[in-house]
This record gives structure tokens, C-alpha cells and sequence, in this order.
């Protein structure tokens, strides 16, 4: 079943009148209530009243008059309040005494006459009947008991408050409606840049990420804003990202395909010293361009999120840096010396960091004279450890560091001639597909560490070389 689609500028607007409609109506509701409260005791005040001035007026004439005198004289000296019948009954025989508040003027106080009897011949001496609050006073006399009957309606008070609740209800109304339009503009503005933000992810395509929320004021909604905009930046920094290495990567393909490519197309014309050579440089390439797919998915797993690219355990520094000069010693034919060891343990992978340290060796050994010496170092540094590789090649210029770890780069590097017939092998001759610097990035990030470089600058330190390094806490910060 398609659910109903309800705007959120309508839900704002109907959560807006909900409350205000609530309070109104507790507001009237208990109003009401309690000015109905009011009468019931003003009412049963005045009976109260009447009952307590009879008493008195019994004891002011003490033994000294009967009690028809004793009513007669009370009725002829007392008004009645508002809305206020006094009935004086003797020997069943009614004295009316009233205000013409209590009835319509042409109605005769003699038609309260059945319900002034049956209160009198009843047992109770106070209650309320149709709206009239009543009350007996009872007066001794020598026949029998006379009585002082009060009767007080509170029907034309209750008809008054009924048309004042109707008033306040249409105000409420009035105010409902102006609320309700208040509401409308509120919900507007409040939903003007969630709006803003659907309407510049319908713009967005693969073709256009550039385009951003314009950011307005510091309350949630300009954060959601930021937010959007922070997202999609990162989006467009990985979209870039991945177009980059669509083109380096298959631009790094294509070229051992078509050396493969075309020298399986001579095999059948070629002489068997060139049918050899020809599948020498074919098995090259091939292999070439399967280290380069290992590199990649290296690369792949080290940004998922989800896959275990470490095996962080507890490792002996020294121990770690005596393994991984013992395994550089065979890659640069004994050129590799450390000069350092840090002593302690740490929390790491240390075949990702050994990886990570024989990818400097291998490119100090690459750029650097075939007869200088490759350094090994490691420390501990209050809470990172460092591991550093340091050559005597050409060094690398301030200007080119931040590159060498973008994926596919290979640096080019001047040759420089040394002493005796040393030189220093040249980048651009490098077989490397240039992913090696981005793979040591990756470990130094998933360990939440850092890659570090430096090289001496000016003309005189140009033999000074380069200082490769990878810098992670001691204890276990792997991040994803």
C-alpha cells in the first residue's frame, strides 16, 4: 500500500496548531472551571450567610418574642443579595421576602412555593435542587418548628458564564487561525534551507560536484548545511580520486599490454634468440603488472573500512628493527647499516611496518650512488616510535614531497655523476608502477601515524639525500 506524503512544512504547521490548540483550550477549559467553582461557594456562601444572621438575630431577641415576630421582624429588615429568595414559613403559612434579580419580573416568588415545602418537610437542611442553592434555618416555636428558608439561583450566573466561555472559545478560534498562519510562515523558514539542500542534491550529477549549500546563521539547520557541504567535498574529493586512478591506472596498464601484445605478434617471424628475448620481456611486464594489481588491492583492503589490513600485536623494537635490517641487508647487497635502535614495545603490525621500511630501502637503494650508504634508524620519541631510512642521493625538493605519494607518481631525477664511475640511478628509469609511497602512507595512516620526509635544501646540500620515515603511537590507535 503507497503511504500518503505528508510535506514536513504541513507537520511543522500541524504540530504548531496541536499545541497552541491545547493550550486555548486547558486555558478555557479551566478557566471556565474554576469561575464555576466561584459561584457554587459564592452560593453556598450566602446560604452560609443567612444562617448564621438568623441565629444571631434569634439570640439578640433572646425569650422576649415569638418566633413569627422573630421572622417577621428579620424579613422586614434584611434585603436579599442577588439572585436571592427569603421565605419565612409560619405555621405553614409563607412570607415571601425577595430581590427581582432572582426571577424574571413576571414571575411571582409564590412559584417557589412547592419547593420551599418539600425542602421543609424534608430532612435535610441544606442542598441544591435545579440550580438553586438552598438552605434551612430552623426557628422553635410554641406550636411546633417554624423556619427561615433561603434560596439562591446561580442559573442566570451560569447562563452568563456559558456566553463568556462562548467568547473565549471564538477568540481562541481568532487565535487559532492567526496562528495557524503564523505557523505557515515559521515552517517556511525553517524548512528554506532543508529545501535548499534537496534542491542542490537534484542538481548534483556525476558530471557536477561542485555545486554547495549556501550556509546561513549557527543553528542546526546551518550545521545540517555544513554537514551536507563537508559531504559533499569528501565525495568530490573521492570522485576526483577515482577518476585520477581510473585514467594512471589503465594509462600503467596499457603500456605492458601492448609490449606483451606486440611481441606475441613477432613470435612467428622471429629467430629464436628474439622468440627468447621476446618472452623474457613478456614474462617481465607480465609480472610487472601483477605486482602492480597486488599493490592495488593492497591499496583497496587498506581503505576498506571493514577488512583487516592490520594484525596489531605487541613487538620488541629492537627485535623488529634487527628483522628488518637483517631482510634490507639482502635487498641493497650489504650497502643497508643501522645506526640506531629504540628500545621498548609497541603496538603495531610489524609486517606492515617491515613492508613499509624495505619500500624506503628499495627506492634509497634505486636513487642513490651504488656505493653510499643506506641508513637504518629507529626510535622512541615520548609516545610515537619512528622508523627512518636515510640515502646520499640527489635529495627530493620541497616542492615534489607531497607528490611522491599521490599513487602512480615516479619522481624524476637528474643524474648525477660521482666519483670513480658511481651514479645515481635515475627515476624515470624506475620499472615501479609508483604505488609503493602511497601503500607506506596507507600503513602509517592505519596505525594512525604519519609519513615523514626530509631533505636538505640549496645547491650545496644537493648530495646531502633524503630522509624517508613512518611515525606511529606506541600504543594501538588503528584507525579506518
Amino acid at each position: 500500500m503507497k503511504r500518503l506524503f505528508v510535506s514536513l512544512r504541513f507537520s511543522i504547521m500541524v504540530w504548531i496548531m496541536m499545541v497552541v490548540f491545547a493550550a486555548l483550550a486547558s486555558m478555557i477549559y479551566f478557566t471556565d472551571s474554576l469561575r464555576r467553582a466561584d459561584v457554587h461557594d459564592i452560593a453556598n456562601e450566602a446560604v452560609e450567610k443567612t444562617a448564621v444572621e438568623v441565629e444571631a438575630h434569634s439570640r439578640l431577641a433572646g425569650g422576649h418574642a415569638s418566633s413569627a415576630q422573630l421572622i417577621e421582624t428579620y424579613l422586614s429588615h434584611e434585603v436579599p443579595e442577588a439572585n436571592e429568595v427569603l421565605v419565612g414559613v409560619i405555621d405553614d403559612r409563607f412570607v415571601f421576602q425577595q430581590l427581582d434579580s432572582l426571577t424574571r419580573p413576571d414571575v411571582d416568588a409564590r412559584a417557589f412555593s412547592p419547593m420551599v415545602r418539600s425542602i421543609v418537610i424534608g430532612d435535610e437542611s441544606s442542598g441544591i435542587t435545579d440550580g438553586i442553592h438552598w438552605g434551612k434555618i430552623t426557628v422553635p416555636s410554641e406550636s411546633g418548628l417554624d423556619y427561615v428558608v433561603v434560596l439562591v439561583s446561580t442559573e442566570q450566573v451560569y447562563a452568563d458564564l456559558n456566553r463568556q466561555t462562548l467568547i473565549f472559545a471564538g477568540l481562541g478560534l481568532i487565535s487559532l487561525s492567526l496562528a495557524a498562519a503564523i505557523a505557515w510562515v515559521i515552517s517556511s523558514r525553517i524548512i528554506a534551507p532543508v529545501r535548499q539542500v534537496a534542491h542542490v542534491a537534484e542538481r548534483i550529477s556525476q558530471s557536477n560536484l561542485t555545486t554547495r549549500v549556501p550556509v546561513h546563521g549557527d543553528d542546526e539547520v546551518a550545521q545540517l548545511a555544513r554537514t551536507f557541504n563537508h559531504m559533499m567535498d569528501r565525495i568530490d574529493e573521492a570522485y576526483r580520486a577515482q577518476r585520477q586512478f581510473i585514467d594512471d591506472a589503465g594509462h600503467e596498464l596499457r603500456t605492458p599490454i601492448t609490449i606483451v601484445r606486440g611481441n606475441l605478434e613477432l613470435l612467428d617471424t622471429a629467430t629464436p634468440e628474439e622468440r627468447e628475448r621476446s618472452l623474457e620481456l613478456c614474462i617481465s611486464e607480465l609480472d610487472r603488472m601483477t605486482r602492480m594489481v597486488n599493490d592495488l588491492l593492497t591499496l583497496a583492503i587498506a581503505e576498506s573500512a571493514d577488512s583487516d589490513f592490520l594484525n596489531i600485536e605487541e613487538v620488541d623494537l629492537s627485535q623488529l628493527t634487527i628483522d628488518i635490517d637483517d631482510k634490507a641487508h639482502m635487498l641493497t647487497n650489504g650497502r643497508s647499516e643501522v645506526v640506531g635502535i629504540g628500545e621498548g614495545t609497541i603496538a603495531c603490525d610489524p609486517a606492515r611496518i617491515t613492508e613499509a621500511v624495505l619500500e624506503f630501502v628499495r627506492n634509497a637503494a634505486k636513487y642513490s650512488p651504488q656505493d653510499s650508504p643506506i641508513r637504518i634508524t629507529s626510535s622512541i620519541d615520548g609516545t610515537h616510535a619512528r622508523f627512518c631510512v636515510t640515502d646520499f642521493g640527489p635529495g627530493v625538493e620541497k616542492s615534489q614531497q607531497e607528490a611522491l605519494f599521490q599513487r602512480f607518481h615516479r619522481g624524476t631525477l637528474e643524474k648525477k655523476e660521482q666519483p670513480q664511475g658511481n651514479k645515481a640511478v635515475p627515476g624515470s628509469g624506475s620499472k615501479g608502477a609508483g604505488l609503493g609511497l602511497s601503500i607506506v602512507q596507507a600503513i602509517a595512516q592505519a596505525h594512525g601515524g604519519r609519513v615523514i620526509i626530509s631533505s636538505p635544501e640549496g645547491a650545496e646540500n644537493k648530495s646531502q639525500g633524503a630522509t624517508f620515515g613512518i611515525e606511529i603511537p606506541i600504543e594501538s590507535t588503528v584507525t579506518r
